[in-house]
C-alpha cells in the first residue's frame, strides 16, 4: 500500500478524456459515450464490448474496411436492453442479441485475426444475409466472442507475449490517441481529418502533440489504471472516409503519416499508442489524465 500512494503521488497530470468510443462490430462505425467500463478485454457499455462482433470471409478470416469500405456506414445502437441494433443506408434495422442463449447447440467457427486463431460463435443467416446484402458480395457472415469462448493472447509486433489478452481488436485492449496530434497532422494534410479516422478508443485533450507516446503507466480517474504496450503502426485504413464510406484516391493522411512518423527501419507510420488495462472500473469524458513517462 505504501509503494503503490508513493507511485500513485509520481503521477502527473496530463490531460483530460476528450471522447470515449467502443466499436461493437469490428470495423464498422463507432459509438460515442459518455462512460464505459474498461476491462481486461477493452471497453463495455450497456452489455455490449469493443470489437465483439466481427464480419469474417469465406476463408473464415476477419473482413474490414481495407476490402470493404462500406462497413464505415454500418452504425450500431446499443440503448435497447437485449439487442445491438445495426443500421446502413437503404438497409432495414438488424437485431442482434446481446448474450446469445441458442436452444441447440450453436455453431462455433475457428476465425483468424491476422493469423492469429479466435473462435466465434455463428450469428445466423439473418445477419449473413443483411451482410451480404448490403455489401453487395456473397460469403460473408457474422460472429460473435460469448463469455464462454477463449480470447486472443496479445502479441506485440516483436512477438513478445504482452501478457494480456483482447477479443477481436487488431493487436491490443484498447487504443488511445490525442486531439492535439490529430490537430499535428492536419497541419500538414491538404484534406482535413477527424480522430474518427483512426479509431481510437480513448481521445485526449490538453496535451501536446504525440506526448501519448511518451506515456508509461496512465491514471484515469481515480482508480482506473494502464500500461503501455506499443506504438499503433497505420495502415490504409484511415484513408476510409469514415462519412462516406469510401478510401481517398491519394491515400492520405497515410502518404503525410509515412513521411514524418515512420520509425527508422519500418515501413508503417505510427499514430496513436496501444494500451492495456492493470486496474480495470469506470472512466467518463472530462475523466483527468495522469501519466508516469517512459524511461
Amino acid at each position: 500500500m505504501w509503494f503503490r500512494r508513493k507511485k500513485y503521488e509520481s503521477f502527473q497530470t496530463v490531460g483530460r478524456v476528450a471522447g470515449i468510443f467502443c466499436y461493437p462490430v469490428k470495423s464498422c462505425a463507432r459509438l460515442s459515450v459518455d462512460r464505459a467500463y474498461c476491462s481486461q478485454y477493452g471497453l463495455r457499455c450497456k452489455g455490449v464490448g469493443d470489437r465483439k462482433w466481427m464480419v469474417i470471409r469465406p476463408n473464415y478470416a476477419f473482413l474490414s474496411q481495407r476490402q470493404e469500405p462500406k462497413m464505415a456506414l454500418i452504425q450500431p445502437n446499443i440503448d435497447d436492453e437485449k439487442y445491438l441494433e445495426l443500421t446502413a443506408p437503404g438497409m432495414e434495422p438488424l437485431y442482434l442479441p446481446k448474450s446469445p442463449k441458442s436452444i441447440i447447440p450453436p455453431e462455433i467457427l475457428n476465425c483468424s485475426v491476422w493469423g492469429t486463431e479466435i473462435r466465434g460463435e455463428d450469428c445466423g443467416n439473418e445477419a449473413a444475409n443483411w451482410m451480404n446484402k448490403f455489401l453487395e458480395k456473397d460469403g460473408y457472415r457474422m460472429v460473435i466472442s460469448t463469455d464462454q469462448l477463449d480470447k486472443r493472447d496479445v502479441k506485440l509486433k516483436a512477438g513478445i507475449p504482452a501478457d494480456c489478452q483482447c477479443i477481436y481488436q487488431d493487436s491490443a485492449p484498447f487504443n488511445i490517441l490525442s486531439q492535439a496530434s490529430v490537430d499535428n497532422l492536419n497541419s500538414k494534410v491538404e484534406k482535413t481529418v477527424s480522430d474518427k479516422n483512426f479509431r481510437t478508443n480513448i481521445l485526449v485533450e490538453g496535451c501536446m502533440a504525440f506526448a501519448e507516446d511518451t506515456w508509461h503507466e496512465i491514471k484515469i480517474g481515480n482508480d482506473v489504471l494502464f500500461h503501455y504496450l506499443e506504438p499503433c503502426g497505420r495502415c490504409l485504413l484511415p484513408t476510409v472516409d469514415p462519412e462516406k464510406g469510401v478510401k481517398d484516391p491519394k491515400q492520405e493522411p497515410y502518404e503525410t503519416l509515412k513521411k514524418f512518423r515512420t520509425p527508422v527501419g519500418q515501413n508503417n507510420p505510427n499514430f496513436g499508442v496501444m494500451i492495456s488495462v492493470d486496474q480495470e472500473g469506470w472512466i467518463q469524458v472530462g475523466d483527468p489524465i495522469y501519466a508516469l513517462p517512459r524511461c
